[in-house]
This record gives C-alpha cells, structure tokens and sequence, in this order.
C-alpha cells in the first residue's frame, strides 16, 4: 500500500473512503495478475455473453436428450432384470 502522500489521498479522504480505496487497489492487482491492460468494451462482453448463451442452448437440448435416452435404456435394463 502506498503512503497517503504519495498515493495523492489527504488523511481525511483516505479516511472516508478507505474500504472502496482498497476495493480498487485489489481489482487493480487482479488484473494485474491476469495480465489485463485494457478492458474490454461493454459491445464486446454482450457479444461474447450472446455467443455463449447460443451455445449453453444447443449443449442443453443435446444433455436433455441424452439424459432422455439414459432414462429409457434405465428403463429397459431395469425391465429386463440388469442392475447396474
């Protein structure tokens, strides 16, 4: 953590509004961390957030049936005495 004077923050300040200070500081370091200079565009995270979405669906429906298609096999080896 920086001094106050050095970080620019006179006592007072830094005072009331040490918890979003801090906040800040350790996003800061998080994304320093990961590497991240720049953030991406809003555009870009609704782009990425529909693309991902559209892809979420078409996994579900293949699990749905998939999941269907145990159940039934679960069924039929059930019925025919098999225990798993």
């Amino acid at each position: 953590m920086l001094p106050i004077a050095k970080a620019g923050y006179s006592r007072k300040f830094r005072e009331e509004h040490e918890e979003e200070i801090l906040l800040h500081q350790a996003a800061k370091n998080a994304f320093d961390e990961m590497g991240v200079k720049k953030l991406p565009k809003v555009k870009e995270l609704q782009s990425e957030y529909a693309r991902l979405l559209e892809e979420k669906e078409k996994t579900y429906a293949e699990y749905r049936r998939s999941r269907e298609e145990m159940r039934k096999l679960l069924l039929a080896a059930k019925a025919n005495g098999i225990v798993y």
